[in-house]
């Protein structure tokens, strides 16, 4: 058996330890060292086991091509060299994408496709080190290396984005100065100017005046030229101080619009962090995907969370937005859309990772049943969009009939009739109809009971999203705590459902907490429904962003899906380490399996 393994690796036991080598680095340091593949041969090629030539490594992990690099032992120098562009795009020299052919030296690490590491060892290096002596260098060194020389480049680019940022502003600047000098010193010569002609002009005056016969009429015209020049001096005076003033207010709007650009670029750096983590998980498995031949692709979502008080505006929504991570998958073997959240995506991640472990062990492809199957889920409803009212006519006892706006990140998409009606203690009259019921301070509502319902009529929505919809919203109760009401689901396809839904509600006592809620806030109406299953996404899909509320839509519980029994794994020894995607997948985990 072990005759066979060191055929297998290419290992001469004993007679080839001082050759130069490469041994692998696994996130398990328990399995770190047990694979060992000598490079004494004048070229050693690295690939899937269908490579031509027939690869002295074979990997079976994903994103290795057939023929995927060569390393060349050159008079006692070792050089690794990709097949072509692609290959070196997935294959990693210590953090550095392999563009050409490269001399390895002692402790260099080596990167193939997503996960598969290796060290080189130069037995000059190591004459005094032991066989079973433990590494100098690790798998996750390795995988920070990476990182790092990632976000190395990333803070590179963005320097100079910052840079000619700064450069744009400066000249900004310049320009509004230069306008603002031309401007004074256009003003500073009017004024002198005038100040010329009032000086000829009283000097022409106080020659008349030498004459008696035309003393009082020569005072009078005095006079009235030093009014219309006092006139024009305050004119002046005034334009100058405008044009003060809007060079302020310009660069005023510079700043916030500097700021503004700050704040954006720290939330795309925390989001650039995210994508760093969850990027080559999402294209891995688009990568298993297609190598099990399923119609499933998966993409980056970006879903903006913000909160329902004082939010009647789109645009102030959005700059009070934060931006959360979300996995968009379509499913068009089912015509189905679902989004999940990292947790849950980490979850089917390590079931996906499992099922095509058992499709390499048995060679041939079985598709489960939908309940184990990690790429089917259950259909779920969609937010399709929001409407916003004011609670404020409530503190005067008046009705709020009206055509609400549904929107979302695309705007105006359908109207929402509702209406906020107080009534008497048996919610049968209309106080709002009754002449002689007048408020004129909310405050005189104070520690004394509101009835009011809540009345959702009908809505136009969207063609293509408009089956199974219902309306949720949230009130505070009398307890002064946050609690969500739901009309009735309107089944089967249609864009003007009709809900006809009337929620009663009360505040036996009024706090000023509660005056407070109905004066300042707004209440938020969610319409849900499933999308138009004829209507699915194309192949390949950018970012799309949507905007949700903090509060969870209604959907299938996935906390309850990932907390079933788990099954237990085996934990792969050295002898198993010859398939290195078994290394990958073995012994460091439970994978939870969904019901």
């Amino acid at each position: 058996e072990m005759c066979i393994r060191d055929r297998y690796m290419g290992v001469s036991t004993q007679s080839t330890w001082g050759q130069p080598h490469i041994t692998n680095l696994n996130e398990d340091p328990l399995l770190t060292g047990k694979v060992v593949y000598y490079l004494n041969k004048s070229q050693t090629f690295v690939g899937k086991k269908n490579g031509n030539p027939m690869p002295d490594i074979i990997l079976g992990s994903v994103g290795i091509k057939p023929n995927h690099a060569v390393f060349s032992h050159e008079e006692g120098v070792v050089y690794i060299e990709a097949a072509d562009q692609e290959a070196g795009e997935s294959t990693f020299v210590n953090g550095q994408a392999l563009q050409e052919k490269r001399k390895l030296e002692h402790n260099d690490r080596v990167i193939f496709g997503t996960n598969t590491v290796f060290l080189y060892q130069d037995p000059e290096k190591i004459q005094h080190k032991k066989h079973d002596e433990p590494l100098e260098i690790d798998w996750e060194q390795a995988q920070t290396e990476l990182l790092m020389q990632t976000d190395k480049i990333r803070q590179q680019q963005q320097q100079e984005q910052e840079m000619i940022q700064k450069q744009q502003i400066a000249e900004k600047m310049k320009e509004y100065e230069t306008q603002y000098q031309a401007e004074k010193q256009k003003q500073d010569e009017l004024i002198k100017k005038q100040q010329e002609d009032y000086m000829q002009k009283i000097k022409e005056i106080e020659e008349k005046l030498k004459k008696e016969t035309e003393i009082r009429e020569m005072e009078i015209q005095k006079k009235e030229a030093q009014r219309q020049f006092e006139e024009l001096q305050a004119m002046n005076e005034a334009a100058k101080i405008q044009i003060e003033l809007e060079i302020e207010k310009k660069k005023k709007e510079i700043m916030e619009e500097e700021t503004r650009k700050q704040y954006k670029q720290k939330e795309i750096k925390s989001l650039e962090h995210k994508l760093a983590k969850y990027m080559p998980k999402i294209t891995e498995l688009n990568l298993i995907a297609r190598e099990l031949h399923r119609n499933v692709t998966f993409s980056v979502k970006l879903a903006y969370y913000y909160t329902e008080t004082n939010q009647m505006h789109l645009e102030d929504e959005k700059k009070a937005s934060k931006i959360k991570l979300q996995i968009q998958v379509y499913n068009r073997e089912e015509s189905q859309t679902y989004v999940w959240d990292t947790d849950y995506f980490m979850n089917r991640y390590y079931l996906i990772k499992e099922l095509l472990e058992q499709y390499f062990e048995a060679g041939k492809l079985e598709i489960p049943s939908k309940e184990d199957d990690p790429f089917w889920d259950p259909p779920q409803p969609h937010l399709i969009g929001l409407a916003y009212m004011k609670l404020a006519p409530l503190g005067y006892l008046m009705d709020s009939p009206c055509d609400l706006s549904i929107v979302n990140e695309k705007g105006q998409i359908g109207l929402l009739q509702v209406n906020l009606i107080p009534t008497d203690d048996k919610f049968e009259v209309n106080l709002a109809e009754d002449d002689d019921i007048l408020v004129e301070d909310p405050r005189d509502l104070l520690n004394n009971r509101l009835n009011f319902s809540v009345y959702v009529d009908q809505a136009l929505l969207p063609e293509h999203h408009c089956t199974d919809t219902f309306v949720e919203y949230a009130l505070m109760n009398e307890e002064e705590h946050i609690q969500t009401f739901k009309t009735k689901i309107v089944y089967g396809k249609t864009n003007k459902p009709t809900y006809k839904s009337v929620t009663n509600h009360f505040y036996q006592v009024i706090s000023e907490k509660i005056l407070s809620y109905i004066l300042d806030h707004n209440i938020c109406f969610k319409v849900y429904g499933h999308p138009d299953t004829t209507i699915m996404p194309p192949q390949t899909t950018p970012f799309s962003k949507t905007f949700t509320q903090p509060k969870t839509i209604p959907q299938v519980d996935q906390s309850q899906n990932a907390s079933q029994k788990p099954k237990n794994c085996l934990l792969y020894t050295s002898d198993a380490a010859d398939d290195l995607l078994c290394v990958d997948l073995g012994g460091r985990r439970i994978i939870k399996k969904k019901k």
